[in-house]
């Protein structure tokens, strides 16, 4: 496949992209290594770029990926690849990473049997048998082995046991030496364009990510309902350390966690104090910020790197070949919004696969007069109507809201709950409700109990799926205190610095007061209050409906359909990775694990329509300009020269047909 997008690349002078797909453990991460490599070895640079390419990928990795119940290296994340290529030269020029909705919330709760992402892990485990490794790196000196003991060393991490953020699951992955891959993280830091400084700011706040876990919080009194909240005392010190490694001072950071800060309309900013639940998730939401800041910070640098390239330098041709390496169908025994946003990708790649393999090849079929009846495949757009909206429906005129549409009014009503928005999804989308026993706007791919208050059901492609709405409106309000955006923009840390920049003063405050004017009369007054009051109105909507636009849902649904319009402008190469067994055992093969893969990706009717269908297929430019050499070959063996020009004359006067009997004889 690899081979197929590099020569199409060279020869159709087009851009490429090459789709995998597949259910979470069944290779995709490992193929993305294979293509890299390949391509590397095909197109080496003059720049070495090639080696930052293959260097990226551990690196984005250990921060990217952790052990699940199916996979001891999954993907957390999506990620979109695109290597770009000079012509006519063929080499490999520069790159850029897209990525897709890192689990933020990994980083804080971790389910039974699983784990936190690998760096943490890599980092604990190096800190605490660096005197019983042995230092060695192919290609590193002692000097590098040195420096990266010593940074680690003045971090002074505990065991992963000790921390709370990396104790919740397991521990360990056997046969996987985290000390070791710790080595190869770093190196690939170095090899990405990280000196050794920032790869320590980063290292620092990782750390700080683990103290800020352990500081619990307790009610004030012996109310435990008290709307007050303090950090106890056994949990100073890791205050302390968190707040060193974050370089921000110690009381400030315990007035984040205690308090949250309003700004009013007046831009006035007024402290409320937090309960003890609220204040352990604005220590939550704060670890969380941090990560997805040093994600995007790493993502970030490494594009930099990539275009170091191109610069100074003229290019006759740039063309890309785009790898799309996303996270795979899961169905685990809790599933929460992350498992939707991610299935509903999977959804949307699918659909891509069904346009492209079914739907145009059938339309070309028809075009070329060849009768293959019709193939029956899975269409799944009326599971996609479900998820993220559909054009109006025909027989009622109006446009049905989707699930992510109603998740996103949601987050803007007034004291919003998970139960709430249960319904609405119920009363919406299920075929019984609470009013009817027959819903006309139902739709056959969501399911749930009329008593049901947590859960729902929705038949995707691949397999029905329960999810659990607790914590929807929270996670996909994705939102940060005030006070904490505050207390990391006065980081010392310019990687954290930077993660929320202040924002803009308004230009005009449609909350300002209406002044009063002497010269008007009363009922002018009125008026004119009126109206100001109306503008206030529609100016709060506007806000609100910025504020929902805004919402996790909206920028992943905005990022997967960005990211589908550009695969359509590619020709795409399709890899389906099939799991051999869902034990994560090697040399087993069960066949019912694997039919079912094939049946659900359309794998099966795939293969029927191209067995109707044309084994070869260019038009007749194409085929001469790719295979007019071995005439040239056969016209100079037999002396009859001009053989080529004879056969484009008479191609020329057929037509710009498709040569498909022809070159199926050829």
């Amino acid at each position: 496949i690899a081979a197929e997008a590099f020569h199409g690349l060279c020869n159709e002078r087009n851009d490429q992209s090459v789709v995998i797909a597949g259910e979470s453990g069944s290779g995709k991460t490992e193929t993305t290594k294979l293509i890299l490599q390949y391509l590397s070895e095909c197109a080496d640079s003059q720049s070495g770029v090639e080696q930052q390419l293959l260097q990226s990928n551990p690196l984005l990795e250990a921060f990217g990926n952790a052990k699940t119940l199916r996979n001891n290296n999954s993907s957390r994340f999506g990620k979109w690849m695109a290597i770009q290529f000079e012509l006519p030269a063929a080499k490999i020029c520069g790159g850029r990473i897209q990525h897709y909705l890192l689990e933020k919330t990994r980083v804080v709760i971790v389910q039974e049997g699983e784990r936190n992402y690998h760096i943490f892990h890599q980092l604990c485990a190096f800190a605490n048998k660096t005197s019983e490794m042995k230092l060695e790196l192919k290609g590193r000196g002692s000097a590098w082995l040195s420096d990266i003991k010593t940074l680690v060393e003045e971090l002074k991490v505990s065991p992963a046991s000790a921390y709370h953020y990396t104790n919740q699951g397991t521990t360990g992955i056997e046969g996987f030496d985290d000390g070791e891959e710790f080595l190869h993280t770093m190196a690939a830091m170095e090899q990405c364009g990280l000196p050794l400084e920032k790869t320590k700011d980063i290292l620092e706040a990782l750390t700080a990510i683990l103290h800020l876990g352990n500081v619990n919080l307790e009610s004030k009194g012996s109310d435990s309902s008290s709307p007050m909240c303090s950090v106890r005392e056994d949990c100073v010190a890791e205050l302390s350390k968190a707040a060193r490694l974050l370089r921000v001072p110690e009381e400030k950071l315990r007035f984040a966690l205690e308090n949250r800060t309003l700004k009013g309309k007046l831009k006035k900013k007024t402290e409320i104090p937090l309960s003890a639940v609220e204040g352990t998730r604005a220590r939550d939401a704060l670890a969380k910020a941090i990560y997805s800041g040093i994600f995007d910070w790493l993502v970030g640098t490494i594009n930099k790197q990539f275009s170091k390239g191109r610069k100074g330098r003229s290019f006759d041709m740039l063309l890309n070949v785009g790898i799309l390496d996303v996270f795979g169908f899961e169905v685990f025994g809790n599933n929460s919004l992350e498992q939707l946003f991610i299935n509903y990708a999977n959804e949307k790649l699918q659909q891509f696969f069904n346009q492209y393999v079914f739907k145009s090849e059938q339309g070309l079929y028809a075009e070329e007069g060849i009768d293959v009846g019709f193939v029956r495949f899975r269409d799944n757009q009326e599971c996609l109507d479900l998820i993220e909206g559909a054009a109006k429906k025909r027989s009622f005129g109006v446009k049905i809201p989707s699930l992510l549409k109603i998740l996103d009014e949601c987050v803007v009503m007034p004291k919003p709950t998970d139960e709430k928005l249960l319904r609405r999804f119920i009363e919406t989308h299920n075929l019984i409700t609470s009013t009817t026993s027959k819903n006309p706007t139902a739709n056959k791919h969501f399911s749930a109990k009329r008593s049901s208050k947590h859960t729902f059901v929705i038949k995707h492609y691949s397999g029905d799926v329960a999810y659990n709405v607790t914590g929807f409106i929270v996670k996909n309000k994705d939102h940060v205190h005030l006070s904490l955006k505050d207390l990391l923009r006065a980081s010392e840390l310019s990687i954290l610095s930077g993660l929320f920049p202040p924002e803009a003063e308004a230009k005009n405050d449609p909350f300002a007061k209406i002044k009063k004017s002497s010269a008007m009369s009363i009922v002018e007054r009125a008026r004119k209050k009126e109206k100001e009051y109306k503008k206030m109105s529609m100016r709060k909507s506007t806000m609100r409906h910025s504020r929902a636009t805004h919402t996790l849902g909206s920028q992943f649904r905005g990022s997967i359909r960005a990211l589908i319009a550009s695969l359509r402008e590619t020709t795409p190469h399709f890899i389906r990775c099939i799991k051999p067994n869902s034990s994560k055992l090697p040399f087993s093969f069960d066949s019912q694990t694997v039919l079912r893969q094939m049946r659900t990706g359309g794998l099966v009717e795939a293969i029927e329509i191209r067995r109707h269908g044309l084994p070869y297929r260019k038009t007749h430019e194409e085929f001469l300009r790719q295979y007019s050499a071995i005439e040239l070959l056969r016209a100079d063996g037999e002396g009859e020269e001009g053989a080529v020009t004879a056969r484009t004359t008479t191609t020329s006067e057929d037509g710009d047909r498709s040569s498909s009997s022809s070159s199926s004889s050829n």
